[in-house]
């Protein structure tokens, strides 16, 4: 590993030198730095690319007038909202930006010159990031859907600095990432939904009736108040109109306008959740934390506890309750529009994507309609 080491020069000033080689088992070559993050950044230049190439990327910086940015100075002034750079969302979306970078690209990527990182810096990293473990699932590598997020912060980082002129081309472009097999949504049965519903701890079976009875998402259901329930309609209604965001302290509003929506309910779940509190007090709390429910610790201490006590021959996640209530609204025959609506999918491709194949009697239509069109075509004399 080459390493920058300090030294005085004559006049008693500290400096930085780097040893390295052009070429393996070529002749020991040296640069001296006014810095240690310069000595550094060289450095770790030299392990990356080879010392020839690093001697003539760091030549081509020494002959460039203007400071190009590490692609950790870029992308903080890319998040700082100061910098009117990202405008646009929530901060609690901006310091998920934040927490990705810093965990994602930024340790392997950030100490080099934005206009130096190549496709295949991107490449290796890619090929990097794809062999980490997964934080959610025990013994599996992290999720292909987690590195395409990835990719993407990192693909809009780099075009911000290709629209001002600050790099020719955006590096990220093209990339692939290794496809990976996208775990099925599991859907329980009535029963099996009953089952769980009965295995639950008392305490949080009206979160789960909620869940299923209303297919809506963990971070929206969670972070519900008194004063989204209308009581007074008929049927009783759920207004959608904020959400939990990662390392957000409080509820944000939803980033999209589909998001924000409002739900019918049944007087059954009205019962389930019990007397109301004050307007302002989450309809569902937690212990700890100011009230909230936790995901991680409901997973753990509730949910996971519940499906063993079930036994129910499948594995649903928390999700899957949400997938659940679309696969009986789509039994009962409820137009795919309707569900996007109460889903709260921008577009109705996502709700066809995930939902379309449990339409009714799809496969016996469409095989219908084929033999149909097949009888015309045997009818016509050559």
């Amino acid at each position: 590993m080459t390493k920058a080491t300090p030294f005085r020069n004559p006049s008693g000033e500290v400096k930085w030198r780097v040893q390295f080689r052009l070429v393996k088992n070529g002749t020991g070559k040296q640069e001296t730095f006014e810095s240690e993050k310069e000595a550094t950044r060289f450095a770790n230049a030299v392990d990356r690319v080879g010392g020839k190439v690093a001697r003539e990327q760091l030549e081509s910086r020494r002959n460039r007038a203007s400071h190009t940015p590490t692609l950790t100075e870029w992308t903080n002034r890319y998040l700082d909202p100061e910098s009117g750079i990202l405008t646009g969302i929530q901060p609690g979306t901006r310091d998920g930006y934040r927490r990705i970078a810093d965990n994602a690209f930024l340790p392997r990527l950030g100490d080099i010159p934005i206009d130096e990182i190549t496709h295949d810096d991107i490449g290796a990293w890619v090929a990097w990031q794809e062999q980490q473990p997964s934080k959610r699932q025990k013994n599996q590598r992290i999720a292909s859907k987690t590195v395409k997020n990835y990719r993407a912060l990192l693909y809009n980082v780099f075009e911000a600095a290709k629209t001002r002129n600050m790099i020719a081309a955006n590096p990220v472009a093209h990339t692939r990432i290794t496809e990976g097999n996208p775990r099925e949504a599991v859907f329980l049965t009535p029963a099996e939904f009953k089952g769980l519903y009965e295995a639950v701890t008392p305490r949080h079976r009206a979160l789960v009736y909620f869940l299923g009875g209303t297919g809506m998402r963990w971070s929206e259901a969670t972070a519900l108040t008194w004063s989204d329930i209308n009581r007074d309609t008929m049927p009783p209604t759920v207004r959608v109109n904020k959400a939990w965001k990662k390392l957000a302290k409080e509820p944000q509003t939803p980033k999209s306008k589909a998001g924000r929506r409002t739900i019918a309910i049944t007087p059954r779940i009205l019962a389930e959740l019990g007397e109301p509190g004050a307007p302002d007090e989450l309809v569902f709390r937690g212990k700890f934390s100011g009230g909230r429910v936790w995901y991680g610790m409901f997973r753990e201490r509730v949910w996971l506890p519940a499906l063993v006590r079930a036994d129910l021959g499948k594995s649903p996640n928390i999700h899957d309750l949400r997938h659940t209530h679309a696969s009986w609204m789509i039994a009962d025959g409820n137009p795919l529009t309707f569900i996007q609506e109460r889903l709260g999918h921008e577009n109705i491709t996502t709700t066809v994507s995930v939902y379309g194949h449990l339409l009714p009697d799809a496969h016996v239509r469409m095989a219908a309609s084929i033999d149909a069109i097949m009888g015309k075509i045997d009818e016509i004399t050559a």
